[in-house]
């Protein structure tokens, strides 16, 4: 399995997660969602990660800096995923996502 990674703005944080749940082929309902945002707060620590399954990948999450507004996304990407993942990855890191668009 392959592992990528990507420094995103904390605010494509939700949308990002909408995608990869989309691209994991499971629905981001308020669980997995809610774990995500409470496991980023305990990544205050440098190499600290907190991870989870979404769908067929598992998505790992941690703050670059505190204050900077950044966060690392490693997403673990089973074969036939990877050009989905990069593109989702890609997106999140370059553009500003608006998450009500993506309802």
């Amino acid at each position: 399995m392959k592992s990528q990674t990507a420094l995103i703005a904390d605010s494509n944080f939700i949308p990002c997660l909408q995608l990869l749940a989309n691209v994991g082929d499971v629905e981001l309902d308020a669980g997995i969602q809610s774990a995500f945002e409470g496991g980023l707060i305990g990544t205050d620590e440098e190499d600290t990660w907190y991870e989870w399954p979404v769908g067929k990948l598992v998505v790992a999450v941690k703050r670059d800096e505190i204050g900077m507004g950044l966060i690392w996304f490693r997403v673990q990407v089973p074969h036939g995923f990877t050009r989905a993942v990069d593109v989702v990855l890609h997106a999140c890191g370059s553009y500003r996502l608006n998450e009500k668009a993506m309802l």
